[in-house]
């Protein structure tokens, strides 16, 4: 149910993370001029840092599972309890640099509420619990990913690099999503069925990606023969 008159849900899910939490939360507050709600998934951290406090500190919607679900169940309950249309699913180590991200976002995601969006992002280091952003990597363009099969079996997302930065200001196609940071509408998560079927931690964004994928091919299938009749 979409009640809330937000642009935009920021949905953390995070275990044993900390102060990273904390500061995560203030990097958002700092860049989105109250224009967007946060909902917190603490997925049964056992470090003994006082999380709960961050929901009176910050007032935001603050969920403790009582026992560890992973990250993929822990972004399914996000996406349940979101109040907006559109979400952010985001890692608890991140940081903003400006305040156009939510705008940015929301525009593309109106434009085409069927799609998942991966947002570009700059690799962040730390020294000396100083965060700083890594000039060599900041230099590349990366654009989403694409992902292989090992000999096991296992879904392998790699990075796909552009060393050319004059992409545009608008969407660019990609295979799959990467990087800690996509965005998606709430009808379309629930569409997809979310990451429903995975346990624990590992290989959400690589299964999303996929799922996103054949629903596309399947739509324009339909779309493209939906007139003609077969014997």
């Amino acid at each position: 149910m979409i009640i809330s008159n937000k642009k935009l849900t920021v949905i953390i899910t995070f275990l044993n993370e900390k102060e990273d939490v904390k500061n995560t939360i203030e990097s958002i507050l700092e860049f989105s001029d109250d224009n967007v709600e946060i909902i917190v998934i603490n997925d049964a951290s056992d470090d003994n840092y006082d999380y709960d406090k961050l929901a009176v500190d910050y007032n935001i919607t603050y969920v403790k599972n009582k026992i560890r679900l992973g990250v993929a169940a822990s972004r399914d309950l996000g996406v349940s309890i979101c109040k907006t249309a559109y979400f952010l699913l985001l890692d608890a180590h991140m940081r903003f640099y400006d305040n156009k991200w939510i705008t940015r976002i929301v525009e593309e995601l109106s434009k085409n509420t069927r799609r998942l969006l991966c947002t570009q992002t700059k690799i962040l280091k730390r020294k000396d619990d100083i965060v700083y952003v890594d000039k060599e990597s900041d230099a590349l363009v990366r654009q989403g990913a694409t992902v292989k099969l090992n000999g096991n079996i296992l879904f392998e997302p790699k990075w796909l690099i552009n060393e050319n930065k004059n992409l545009g200001d608008g969407a660019l196609p990609i295979a799959c999503v990467l990087g800690a940071g996509y965005a998606c509408s709430k009808d379309y998560w629930i569409y997809l069925k979310g990451l429903s079927g995975l346990m624990y931690y590992g290989n959400d964004e690589a299964y999303i990606s996929m799922k996103s994928l054949v629903r596309r091919r399947r739509m324009s299938f339909t779309s493209r023969y939906k007139n003609r009749t077969y014997l």
